[in-house]
């Protein structure tokens, strides 16, 4: 089973299969096209592969937001085996390790196999520079591995309260807070307020914590509105500021 912070979508070349996919919590197919909108950076990505060529592994794009002051949430677009254990390494350190599942998925009236799926995969970056990526896949007794090098470039560090109240506190109250400001939607509990302080708001994150991104992105269930697409520009600032949080993360002196 696929955890929760990978969001998996079809292949491209799989438009057929894009309206049924969606009801297992799979989003829409994209384009393998380069953009670079305000500031955000969705590069295609060439690798050095090594491995048995028939097994489907490869890195599409890696985005991430340029402006963003670090550390900054990368996420690369990948193609993967099922049936297989997957490892990430950044620079020599790994990353993220899982396994894709299972190949087939059974409905009442029929049964689907995949011999492969496409999801994102983020990571946090704490400092700009050259990073090298590396994917292997290992599927029984066979294995792939992809790697390439990317020098990515990121804003001057700021604070943790200076990115609350830059980033994050606007992104909250333009997306969130219709329903869980202090008497908004019934239906929702009132999570914060928009004058609340970096202190304040920093309590809420050690009371929510990874929740804060996986409900509103529909990564987690029972949230009825998504605002954030998983892993786009304004689910990533949530996702950093709550990285920064529970890291205790601090801006390196110049």
């Amino acid at each position: 089973m696929i955890t929760p912070a990978f969001f998996v979508r079809p292949a491209p070349y799989r438009l057929a299969l894009c309206t049924l996919l969606v009801a297992l919590t799979v989003s829409g197919c994209q384009p393998d096209t380069a953009s670079d909108t305000d500031d955000e950076v969705s590069d295609p990505v060439d690798t050095d592969d090594s491995g048995a060529v028939e097994l489907a592994l490869r890195v599409r794009t890696l985005n991430y937001t340029q402006s963003n002051p670090g550390p900054t949430q990368v996420v690369l677009d990948v193609q993967v085996p099922t049936e297989a254990r997957i490892d990430l390494y950044m620079n020599d350190v790994l990353q993220k390790s899982w396994d894709t599942g299972e190949a087939c998925v059974e409905f009442p009236a029929f049964i689907l196999c995949e011999d492969d799926l496409e999801q994102s995969i983020a990571t946090m970056i704490e400092t700009g520079g050259t990073k090298r990526f590396e994917l292997t896949a290992l599927k029984g007794n066979t294995w792939k591995t992809v790697t390439f090098e990317r020098d990515l470039t990121f804003g001057q560090c700021i604070s943790n309260a200076e990115y609350y109240s830059e980033v994050a506190q606007p992104l909250l109250v333009d997306k969130c807070s219709s329903c869980h400001r202090e008497g908004g939607d019934e239906k929702a509990s009132a999570i914060f307020r928009a004058e609340d302080s970096w202190a304040s708001f920093e309590t809420t994150i050690f009371n929510l914590m990874h929740r804060l991104y996986l409900a509103p992105s529909h990564q987690e269930p029972g949230h009825n509105a998504s605002p954030l697409e998983p892993y786009d520009a304004d689910y990533r600032a949530i996702a950093e500021l709550v990285w920064r949080t529970l890291e205790e993360f601090q801006c390196s002196p110049p």
